[in-house]
């Protein structure tokens, strides 16, 4: 979460989406990340667990942080 959200000293990170024009819904961010970051998809289990916690705080770099801390992520 901390290198997502541009919290790691000395390490710059790319804005998510332009972060002007971020998707306009959690699940669309959610799916935006997932096509982009996990090209094996997602368990059912693993997509509702996601959905529900980018659900809680829907900024585009937290929802990338919990993409790369997922454990499909990082099997994948």
């Amino acid at each position: 979460l901390r290198l997502a959200e541009g919290q790691m000293p000395g390490v710059s990170f790319p804005d998510v989406f332009g972060e002007s024009s971020p998707p306009r819904s959690t699940d669309q961010l959610k799916q935006a990340l997932v096509s982009r970051l996990l090209p094996g998809g997602l368990d059912p289990q693993s997509d509702a667990q996601l959905a529900e916690l980018i659900g809680q705080s829907p900024s585009p770099r937290r929802a990338l942080g919990l993409v790369l801390g997922s454990p499909p992520f990082q099997q994948q």
